[in-house]
């Protein structure tokens, strides 16, 4: 975002600067992600101003940069469930005939 004025207060410049690289090894199995955003530190806005004898510097310091590593094993012979009914018995109702599926 470019300089800019709310009032009389005056913006620097923002702007990020942010990667990513993901990996995969054996046989597609591990899944390796690093991430780095905000890498020079100028996603936060800082906010001045200069008016008569009035000089004030805002910067919130606020920590934006972060590292992030995601690491994904999938393992062999996994197999996807098959999804089941709930069971709703407990609650004293069949929940399927209290919404019109499957009246007789």
């Amino acid at each position: 975002i470019s300089p800019g004025m709310a009032g009389i207060y005056k913006y620097y410049d923002t702007w990020n600067l942010s990667t990513a690289i993901k990996g995969l090894f054996f046989d597609k199995r591990l899944t390796v992600g690093i991430s780095l955003s905000d890498i020079l530190e100028k996603a936060t806005p800082t906010m001045y101003v200069r008016q008569g004898n009035q000089y004030y510097n805002r910067n919130s310091n606020f920590y934006n940069r972060f590292l992030q590593v995601a690491i994904t094993y999938q393992f062999r012979g996994y197999k996807q469930r098959e999804e089941k009914d709930i069971n709703t018995s407990r609650f004293g109702m069949d929940l399927k005939e209290t919404n019109g599926i499957n009246k007789k």
